[in-house]
């Protein structure tokens, strides 16, 4: 009895720490969040969020120097439920990077133990750098967020090896290839991690993401040769 009872004093005092971190987090990115004005790149956030879907859609078809359209319908849609101020704008953003200190704490926990879990998040809710792309109405906190659930959905396939996991990580990982270009770096790393654990992982489980990998490969191999836009970045 007493070492259950230490034990639920020890997650009631974890829990109640991270949430205090998750309430910092918060209250940094609040502050003067709304005070300055719109800055070249969010501006250029909101002119395209302003659009309909099917507009933005032909939109980054055409650019050439833009990133692909599921952040835009996603702060459209922000913009047609709850405004356009510089305060609303940047309040998806924030949102976003408080929701990722608490998925970086549940990762970094569940992977590393407790302590590293609380330190990740502190780190995190106090970084400048994710303190700005908090304030700032763009994908940057989308993008971190998508991959740490990517690298968790992934650990957990390659761990229990069960489909549904693979299936998850699939619509993940299109998701945040439809946000970021780059965000297909995270799949080389993950491919690293099954080479270097071969002779350990199970055969189906990479086979699974092979195919997995597969689905958003050929999403973005169809969607440049479909852009004209993103294709003027590549040499004739």
């Amino acid at each position: 009895d007493s070492t259950l009872s230490r034990r639920g004093l020890a997650f009631h005092g974890l829990t109640s720490s991270a949430l205090m971190l998750v309430g910092l987090a918060f209250a940094l990115r609040l502050y003067r969040l709304g005070s300055v004005e719109l800055w070249f790149d969010e501006t250029a956030s909101f002119a395209v969020a302003s659009k309909g879907y099917r507009e933005i859609l032909d939109y980054v078809r055409q650019a050439s120097a833009e990133h692909p359209p599921f952040y835009y319908f996603a702060l459209h849609t922000w913009m047609k439920f709850v405004g356009s101020s510089e305060f609303v704008l940047r309040y998806f953003s924030l949102c976003l990077g408080v929701l990722l200190i608490a998925v970086l704490f549940r990762f970094a926990r569940r992977e590393f133990g407790n302590a590293i879990g609380l330190g990740v998040a502190l780190v995190a809710a106090a970084s400048p750098f994710m303190l700005v792309y908090s304030q700032e109405a763009r994908m940057y906190t989308l993008v971190p967020l998508l991959g740490i659930l990517a690298m968790e959905l992934f650990l957990r396939a390659v761990r229990q090896g069960r489909l549904r996991d693979c299936v998850v990580l699939a619509l993940v990982v299109i998701a945040g290839v439809g946000v970021h270009y780059y965000f297909t770096i995270i799949l080389v790393g993950q491919g690293l991690f099954l080479l270097a654990q071969f002779g350990q992982a199970n055969r189906r489980t990479l086979g699974q993401w092979l195919v997995m990998v597969f689905i958003p490969i050929v999403i973005v191999a169809l969607w440049l040769v479909l852009s004209p836009g993103p294709m003027k970045y590549f040499p004739n």
